[in-house]
């Protein structure tokens, strides 16, 4: 039990300590001006990327019925869905922050599906970027080539249904 340790000690200190003391190690801590930093600058980015992303989908929203801006409305949105997610990270940290010592171990448990959906979005705004860039290329090899959508977005969504198996299978959400 915690009233059989003589001290707290840093991992480094242990190999010091006289032979059968029991002691409590501690992680290294980085201080709360850190953590509140890393919140701070997590927030910022999930709003300017969440304001921004809103912004490409409205103005690509009338039309979608093409394919350049499809493939802009679908990178724009798992990137909007993203940006969520990482605001979502900095509320679940600061929660932990708030509640370490108070034994409430349940919003662990939201970092289970908030990795999830992030896993799942980056990975398809990943491949969105990629499609993007083969259509580019189709277009300047070869400009008069009509790149059909329904391919793409068969592609599009065989590669989400991908990444949401693969990821149900690593989060243990399946």
């Amino acid at each position: 039990s915690d009233t059989n340790f003589t001290g707290t000690y840093f991992a480094e200190n242990v190999g010091t300590l006289p032979a059968g003391e029991l002691v409590k190690i501690e992680p290294a801590y980085l201080g709360d001006e850190f953590n509140s930093v890393m919140i701070g600058v997590t927030v910022l980015l999930c709003l300017g990327g969440t304001v921004l992303n809103l912004g490409i989908m409205t103005f690509y929203w009338p039309k979608i019925k093409n394919m350049i801006p499809f493939i802009y409305f679908i990178l724009s949105t798992s990137d909007f869905v993203t940006g969520v997610c990482a605001g979502i990270h900095s509320i679940i940290f600061v929660a932990i922050l708030a509640l370490k010592n108070s034994g409430f171990d349940t919003i662990v448990w939201l970092i289970i599906p908030s990795y999830f959906i992030t896993v799942v979005t980056f990975k398809v705004s990943a491949f969105v970027s990629m499609i993007f860039a083969v259509i580019r290329t189709i277009n300047i090899v070869s400009p008069f080539t009509k790149v059909r959508r329904k391919p793409a977005i068969a592609s599009i969504i065989i590669r989400l249904v991908i990444w949401v198996v693969v990821s149900s299978t690593e989060t243990g959400i399946y």
